[in-house]
């Protein structure tokens, strides 16, 4: 969104860089005095394609998860909605995880947007499991 992601970036920003100090607003008006007002919204597009991604997984995993217990003899209770969840959760995490970790990337970035070729080259580099780093963390949270 245009009012968050100037504060996601410095946030991804401060969280690779351990001498990172003062505030976010500070932090966003030295990005973009040192960078220029595009920098506070690097990753935007990989945002809303991340955010768009999650909410699309959410619904339709939890729906059926539920039914399917329903229909096994469950009774719709709270076990029930925990397991839902904990199933639609598992889904989103996995269909997001891919445009989660390029966009943290490309926000950590002090360069231009993101090539095809960089994604390609993350792959080779750092195997295919690399889209998947930090999903366990995504999970829990």
């Amino acid at each position: 969104n245009l009012v968050g992601n100037p504060f996601e970036v410095v946030k991804v920003r401060m969280q690779a860089d351990s001498a990172a100090q003062g505030g976010a607003i500070s932090a966003v008006g030295e990005v973009v005095r040192s960078e220029g007002i595009a920098a506070v919204y690097r990753g935007f597009w990989l945002a809303a394609g991340r955010a768009a991604l999650l909410t699309g997984s959410q619904v339709a995993p939890y729906s059926a998860a539920k039914a399917a217990m329903i229909e096994a003899g469950c009774r719709d209770g709270a076990g029930v909605h925990l397991a839902a969840s904990l199933t639609a959760g598992l889904v989103t995490t996995t269909v997001t995880s891919p445009l989660d970790v390029l966009k943290t990337r490309v926000m950590a970035s002090k360069g231009g947007g993101l090539r095809l070729s960089a994604v390609r080259d993350m792959a080779r580099a750092e195997g295919p499991f690399v889209f998947f780093r930090g999903w366990l963390a995504n999970y829990v949270r």
